[in-house]
């Protein structure tokens, strides 16, 4: 188990926000000042390649929103890593950890509207865990609702791609129970491959990216009207199109033969040849071939996508008029737009900050020792009591004391006490089963829960734990670290109180055996 650190987060979420907007800003500003100068100095150079400067720009802008939103999208994703909980849960998916899976689930459909669906898939491609946004509210789907997915092209890749990368999908529309959703949502798949401790796959992490909101963006860059902006895949079949009819024709049988590579067949095999401006009778087209993510760390299906931009005729002897005074009026159309993406950026950057520092502070964990706090080994403690009541296995709880760290405390210093809690919750870490429950319940109190575990194999790991502690004290130190524990088990039908009550007097016992000395 890791040792979290629960950060103090001292700053609210209005400041955060106005922190990183603030930032962003500035910096959308300065690369819009910097273009604006530069456009000035060389307008007198520009001339028949102005209206090729200006459509190519306006296709930055636009690549830049489909890179920026995707990038932003692996930060929430890499929240889910195959720690610990997560392979408790695909271990067992109807255990405990599955209400904690879907409450985190549920906060990150909440903070991350741009998310369709939350899931995971078991090693066979079944969806085991899954939460939809339905028109905004995180939805969790029952069991008897979730569907096999290991058909699906995304699953199969995702399995073959390397544990510490995250996989992107093609861009197309969702499938629900092998059927393309009504209405049609466009779709873009991030997953990511769970690994057991033992290297054993034991299923995918899959975020579905909302890709509507992603086309409808584009369109609103679009400056210019009369001008028409395509996005055409490597096939080239229409995913943002005008006409909006032939947008996805290769998900439909009857459709395959629909498409720009059709429809305009001599422009698409002239971009096919790695032309990027293309003159024609029906008007101009500019083109920006991408990559849905361009980073070295993040494998995708190197499918190529094309922006292109039409300009038609009637649209081509204005677009090439009054250089500088487009650049007079470029500011007022283009600042609110920079201002915007700026408040935007810093908003999803404050958020993330914000989501993340929440998620550790309501987590279930003891912040120093990384062991679970009060709250949550009186809860796993409850539910294991439960269960014994059908099963009948064995609970025996241990109830550990460390001795003399006040007195650590007042002759050392409280680091040197920090370090001596420290210490002991490392060497229990390394002396227990997994399938044992260590907590740390106060200050220099802790709680082990034993499940179906024999009471000589339970005290020869405190012996063993008890003889490090010791040689621990004596490295940091000089003098030998010491803890008094009492054992008990469970009795059918009493309380977790009386339990812990009667562990707590024979641990009593047990220090007043030791008799322990005072650190000289």
């Amino acid at each position: 188990m890791e040792n979290y650190q629960v950060s103090d987060n001292s700053i609210s979420i209005r400041k955060l926000r106005f922190v990183y907007s603030l930032i962003y800003t500035v910096i959308l500003l300065l690369v819009l000042i910097g273009s604006l100068v530069l456009i000035y100095r060389f307008n007198q150079r520009i001339n028949n390649v102005e209206l090729a400067d200006e459509q190519f720009s306006e296709l930055d802008v636009m690549e830049t929103e489909i890179l920026t939103s995707l990038e932003l999208s692996l930060v929430p994703i890499n929240l889910f890593d195959s720690g610990e909980v997560v392979e408790a849960f695909f271990l067992d998916p109807s255990g405990q950890m599955c209400f904690h899976l879907e409450l985190f689930f549920e906060n990150f459909i909440k903070n991350y509207s741009q998310f369709n669906q939350v899931r995971f898939l078991d090693a066979s491609g079944q969806e085991i865990l899954r939460v939809d946004n339905i028109d905004g509210f995180a939805k969790i789907v029952a069991l008897e609702n979730m569907q096999y997915k290991g058909d699906r092209y995304y699953f199969s890749d995702a399995m073959e791609v390397d544990v510490d990368t995250i996989y992107v999908s093609q861009f197309d529309l969702n499938i629900e129970n092998s059927v393309v959703e009504e209405p049609h949502r466009p779709m873009i798949r991030l997953a990511k491959k769970i690994m057991s401790k033992e290297n054993e796959i034991l299923g995918v992490l899959i975020v579905n990216f909302q890709g509507s909101e992603l086309l409808d963006a584009i369109e609103s860059k679009n400056q210019h009207e009369g001008d028409e902006v395509f996005i055409v895949n490597s096939d080239g079949y229409n995913l943002l199109s005008p006409s909006k009819e032939s947008d996805f024709a290769f998900m439909f049988t009857d459709k395959m033969d629909e498409g720009f590579f059709n429809q305009q067949k001599a422009v698409w095999d002239q971009i096919k040849n790695g032309e990027n401006e293309i003159i024609t009778d029906a008007g101009n087209y500019y083109i920006r071939p991408f990559n849905l993510l361009d980073k070295e760390v993040v494998k995708n299906t190197s499918e190529t996508l094309y922006l292109i931009m039409k300009v038609p005729p009637e649209n081509l002897n204005n677009k090439s008029k009054g250089l500088n005074t487009s650049i007079k009026y470029a500011t007022v159309i283009f600042l609110p737009l920079f201002l915007f993406i700026g408040v935007q950026l810093g908003f999803a950057h404050a958020n993330k900050k914000w989501f993340q520092n929440e998620l550790l502070k309501n987590a279930s964990i003891d912040a120093m020792t990384g062991l679970f706090n009060r709250r949550s080994i009186f809860y796993f403690l409850n539910h294991h009591i439960e269960q014994q009541k059908r099963t009948h296995y064995n609970i025996a709880v241990v109830f550990i004391d460390i001795n003399n760290l006040k007195i650590m405390n007042d002759k050392y210093g409280h680091d040197k006490g920090d370090e001596m809690i420290i210490s002991f919750s490392d060497i229990i870490k390394n002396n227990f089963r997994k399938s044992d429950l260590l907590s740390r319940i106060g200050g220099d109190e802790f709680l082990i829960i034993f499940l179906d575990s024999s009471e000589e194999g339970f005290r020869q790991s405190l012996e063993n734990a008890f003889e490090q502690f010791k040689k621990k004290g004596i490295e940091n130190v000089g003098i030998p670290y010491e803890f008094s524990y009492g054992i008990t088990s469970y009795i059918k039908g009493e309380s977790i109180d009386k339990l812990i009550d009667r562990a707590d007097s024979l641990m009593y016992i047990d220090k007043r055996k030791k008799k322990n000395k005072p650190p000289e």
